[in-house]
């Protein structure tokens, strides 16, 4: 990011910079159900989902 986008993005409206950090929040979800699906296939999966560790605690 460089400096003209961080100030325009400091005058966002409190609307905005919700809106703007809802999708930052979907996008990443989306990407790790993406992911997931991927690996499953594969047979494998992420760390913290392993089904050894599903029903371990931490």
């Amino acid at each position: 990011m460089d400096s003209k986008t961080l100030e325009s993005r400091q005058r966002w409206t409190l609307s905005q910079k919700i809106d703007h950090t809802l999708g930052t929040i979907d996008t990443f979800v989306s990407f790790r159900e993406a992911m997931r699906k991927a690996l499953q296939v594969n047979g494998r999966f992420f760390p913290d989902e392993e089904p050894a560790n599903l029903f371990s605690i931490l």
